[in-house]
C-alpha cells in the first residue's frame, strides 16, 4: 500500500499488506522477500502514481517473480472503501 493507514485498512480486511511511504520508495532489496507470494498494487493511478507502479511491477518482473497483479481504484473512492467492496464481494 502506499501509506500506513492504507496498509491498516488492507490489514483490517483481512489481507497481508505492507506500506511504502510513496510509490517512488520502493526498495529492490524488498522484492525477492515477495517470492511466491501472490503480490497486488493497488493504487489511484492518477498523475505519477501510475508510472511508479509500473516501475515497481516492471522490477519483480527484472527480479524473474511473477508480475503482480495490479488494481486502480476509480476515481473518487477512498483507498479503505474500496478495499472493503473487494473483500464482500
Amino acid at each position: 500500500c502506499q501509506d500506513e493507514i492504507d496498509a491498516l485498512s488492507a490489514i483490517t480486511a483481512g489481507l497481508d499488506a505492507v506500506s511504502v511511504s510513496g510509490w517512488s520508495h520502493w526498495n529492490d532489496g524488498w522484492t525477492a522477500e515477495f517470492k511466491e507470494k501472490d503480490v497486488v498494487l493497488i493504487g489511484n493511478y492518477e498523475n505519477d502514481e501510475q508510472v511508479n507502479i509500473a516501475d515497481i511491477s516492471n522490477r519483480f518482473i527484472e527480479a524473474g517473480l511473477d508480475h503482480p497483479k495490479l488494481i486502480e481504484i476509480p476515481k473518487g473512492k477512498c483507498f479503505h472503501d474500496y478495499i472493503q467492496e473487494i473483500i464482500n464481494e
